[in-house]
């Protein structure tokens, strides 16, 4: 906003002479001598006739040398104050020359050689409008040619309608209502209604102010002002626009040819017409539309000097086009001849801006700057237009991911209608029926407090992802039923390490591109986006080589380096969404497990490269030690000060803990020692492991979670597991994954801080009972080949009923020693309820399914290795989420 405060002007006179239904709001008033010629801008209104807000100005001429004036407006953020003149190369800058019909009979500037003029400008009736940030300035020609100016005046109409409503400052409880209803609330749902003040707008009658109004002056149709709009349409009164004689021209202007150069200039084109002999014009007045079934908007007009039959050019520069689509010029020009205005119209003109990727569907208010990929609203019900560049025949049908956060409709076939119900986000689908062109972006709805949340209020699921074409095709399937594809995080790895082999070395020309592309395709999809940021290991990894890594200067100067690098690729394109980060999984896993030291023991000498990488700076920055415990903390420093809307948190490993660990592994721990010493074995490695990584400063400088993966392939990939999972290692039984979340449990406790499950296999257990909304029929068995291996995580955490087969399968999978009533058997099958409750009193909020490695069961592409069977559940897990404490 200017920092000037607007106060109210209460002019009498002025309220009776624009039909009682206004209400002037005055910013500031110059203080100029009195024998000045200058322009001021007087205030606004707001108009429940017309639905637009008033510009009110008043031209001060003592001398008389005023040959024209009007207002020049401005949309927003896409204009600074030094735009704002006539025949701005910004084509968000619009000037209109005010007419007879805008100028008030009655001046409200107490100059005596002032004349007043108001101007309507319709608004558009959404909420992205009404809080945007317009700019105003009133101008006046001169005639020697000069041009003088108003300040530039900074305003949004939901400002001006709440000031009018708290100071009940509208004529009429009917006014009052009107802007509560079409503004404030509509704007903001939670806005609170405050009663009309009616002793402020009682006045006595007939009036007696000074200044005498005739009958036509207070009839209740406001004649006496000029109506635009910042989107002027060729039903645009042309004739309202002033076409000055001209001297030398004997016809109409001559039709010249209308063309677009592109050449010169690479941020934005220029549209020329010359005329190389005839009659010239005196006025031009261009217009521009977007896409074929757009309407024509007047987009500048200006008076021109008439040199018949001498060349004319006339050319407007207009800002390169950020949106893509075909967009359609006209331009008509108009001269003047003994009082006859004559009208050439040239021929139509197009420009197509973007390639063959970029959507030709288009979104008002939605995409204003550039295609969104993201668009944030609050709570409520907003429509929007939908503009499609190919044709002017279309149809479109659209679909939300995520319905709990939106409803999406499409009205009167051409309109999108988003209804925000509660907060998070979602995916919109937008596709053209006939030739199925699609649009994709994600919304982002505000909690009912007007606040974002950086992650669900439910137990949220994850899914390992790339920016495949198999993988985000399987996304787009969004649907209203159980073949949706409805997710809250993806995941990736940036990996390879710092040096020439590393995720940067993957696109030369362009080094960040897989965190930019990957961020962009989740937000427009509703998906948050996590990395595992894993790059202190190489092309190889085991405790040798980390601890290699990160006791050489030149590696560690490398890795925080690109450390930095990530993060300010992701602060760049994260639109101010949340972005998660799993760092170095297996790293301090490596150091408790074979170190034999504590945290603070083991030699990090890389540390010394934070600082002389330019990063951290002696004396500014805190000295961290050349240990274990200094690395991780000055990467959790890093991390915290370079990019602090990220959430961050550290690996755990359960296999770090090796004392007199069971050879199957920690969580077998209660079938070899017995179930209650197991389960005390469980607990005090759990604490055990949590206090060594706290000791080596994962808490430190806002870590906001722990991360704690199972293993990096499915249970059945195990060598005989499938046959006689009683004796693997990897495909647990329910009892096993109990141990988990209790081993989790322990790890929560003691740090305090929410969990993350990464890298849960995705397989399922065989003879599933569940059906395929895809095919009606039971889901297929996976094969326990390469990347269709069985496993029993889902199974567990979902819920499902499957038919063992053997004896031993059955015994091991029906095995109950926890008497989790969960867990039932009937005949030859089994049934594990779900168990995502008992995940979220461990202190699980975000749970992160995925294949670790190569052979891994992969649920994710199109079509996905497991017939559809995780995507499946998790629609159904979402018709009923756990809710977080």
């Amino acid at each position: 906003m200017n920092s000037r405060t607007f106060t109210f002007k209460n002019v009498l006179a002025l309220f009776v002479a624009v039909a009682l239904i206004f209400t002037l709001v005055s910013p500031w008033r110059v203080n100029v001598p009195a024998s000045s010629t200058y322009v001021t801008f007087e205030g606004f209104q707001i108009s429940t006739v017309n639905k637009g807000y008033r510009s009110v100005y008043s031209v001060i001429d003592p001398d008389n040398t005023i040959v024209a004036s009007g207002i020049i407006y401005g949309l927003g953020s896409r204009t600074t104050d030094d735009d704002m003149y006539i025949n701005s190369p910004n084509g968000y800058v619009y000037s209109f020359e005010s007419t007879p019909k805008g100028l008030l009979s009655t001046s409200v500037n107490s100059s005596i050689h002032s004349r007043s003029f108001v101007m309507t400008m319709q608004y558009a009736q959404t909420a992205r409008y009404f809080n945007s940030t317009m700019r105003v300035r009133a101008f006046a020609k001169k005639n020697d040619g000069s041009v003088i100016y108003s300040d530039v005046i900074s305003f949004s109409v939901y400002e001006l309608a709440d000031h009018l409503y708290q100071h009940s400052a509208m004529y009429s409880k009917e006014q009052h209502d009107y802007i509560y209803d079409n503004i404030l609330h509509f704007t903001n749902p939670g806005y609170q209604p405050v009663d009309y003040c009616w002793n402020d707008i009682i006045t006595p009658f007939p009036p007696t102010s000074e200044y005498e109004l005739s009958t036509e002056e207070t009839t209740n149709e406001p004649t006496t002002e000029e109506i635009t709009t910042v989107e002027p349409t060729t039903a645009f009164d042309e004739s309202s626009l002033s076409v000055p004689l001209s001297p030398k021209a004997t016809t109409a202007p001559y039709k010249s040819q209308f063309t677009i150069n592109t050449w010169d200039n690479p941020n934005a084109y220029t549209l020329t017409s010359t005329i190389w002999y005839g009659a010239n014009a005196t006025r031009y007045i261009l217009y521009e539309k977007k896409g074929l079934a757009g309407t024509y908007k007047m987009l500048s007009t200006d008076t021109l000097t008439d040199d018949s039959p001498n060349k004319q050019d006339i050319s407007v520069t207009i800002p390169a086009k950020k949106i893509a689509g075909t967009y359609y010029y006209k331009m008509v020009l108009k001269n003047n001849i003994n009082g006859t205005i004559y009208t050439t119209v040239l021929d139509e003109v197009k420009y197509t801006v973007g390639g063959s990727s970029a959507s030709p569907i288009t979104i008002d208010e939605i995409d204003s700057d550039d295609i969104a990929i993201q668009h944030i609203i609050p709570q409520g019900t907003f429509t929007y237009n939908i503009d499609y560049t190919e044709s002017p025949d279309y149809n479109f049908t659209v679909v939300s991911s995520n319905q709990s956060a939106v409803k999406a409709s499409i009205v009167n076939g051409k309109q999108l209608r988003l209804q925000a119900i509660g907060g998070g986000r979602s995916g919109i689908k937008i596709t053209e029926t006939k030739s199925g062109v699609t649009r994709q972006f994600g919304v982002r709805v505000k909690e009912k407090n007007g606040s974002l949340s950086a992650l669900p209020s439910y137990l949220a699921l994850g899914q390992v992802s790339e920016d495949s074409t198999g993988d985000l095709t399987f996304w787009d399937g969004i649907s209203n039923d159980d073949t949706n594809k409805r997710i809250d995080v993806r995941y990736i790895y940036i990996n390879g390490g710092p040096l020439e082999n590393g995720w940067q070395s993957w696109n030369p020309a362009d080094p960040g591109k897989r965190v930019k592309t990957y961020i962009t395709e989740s937000l427009k999809r509703g998906i948050i986006p996590y990395f595992v940021y894993y790059n202190i290991p190489d092309s190889d990894e085991n405790y040798a080589l980390d601890l290699q890594h990160i006791n050489s200067t030149t590696y560690m100067e490398a890795y925080y380096k690109d450390l930095l690098f990530f993060l300010e690729t992701c602060d760049a394109y994260d639109n101010g969404d949340t972005v998660g980060i799993v760092l170095e999984p297996d790293f301090i896993g490596y150091m408790m497990q074979n170190s034999g030291k504590s945290p603070s023991q083991i030699t990090a000498t890389g540390v010394s490269g934070a600082y002389s990488s330019g990063i951290l700076k002696r004396g500014v920055d805190p000295d961290f030690p050349n240990t274990l415990e200094g690395l991780v903390k000055s990467i959790n420093y890093i991390i915290s000060t370079k990019y602090p809307t990220s959430i961050f948190g550290w690996q755990f490993n359960t296999w770090s803990y090796s004392k007199n660990v069971p050879g199957a592994g920690l969580m077998h721990a209660t079938e070899t020692m017995g179930f209650d010493a197991g389960r005390s074995f469980i607990r005090n490695a759990a604490i055990e492991t949590a206090n060594y990584y706290i000791n080596a400063g994962i808490l430190s400088y806002g870590a906001d979670f722990i991360s704690i993966d199972k293993y990096g392939l499915d249970g059945a990939y195990e060598t005989g597991a499938a046959q006689n999972p009683a004796s693997s290692k990897w495909l647990w039984n329910s009892d096993l994954w109990s141990n988990y979340l209790y081993y989790t449990k322990a790890l929560h406790e003691t740090t305090n801080k929410p969990v993350t499950l990464w890298q849960l296999p995705v397989g399922h257990l065989n003879t599933s009972q569940t059906v395929s909304p895809y095919t009606n029929s039971l889901f297929p068995d996976l094969t326990n080949a390469t990347q269709n291996y069985e496993d029993s995580a889902p199974t567990y955490f979902f819920g499902d009923t499957f038919i063992p087969g053997t004896t031993g399968r059955f015994n091991y999978f029906g095995a109950n020693a926890y008497n989790d009533s969960k867990v039932t058997r009937l005949g030859n099958t089994i049934t594990y309820g779900s168990h995502m409750q008992e995940a979220a009193d461990a202190g699980v909020t975000v749970m992160l399914f995925g294949a670790g490695v190569g052979a891994s069961t992969d649920c994710v592409g199109t079509p996905p290795g497991d017939s559809y069977w995780w995507i499946t559940k998790a629609q159904q897990y979402y018709k009923q989420p756990i809710a977080l404490k």
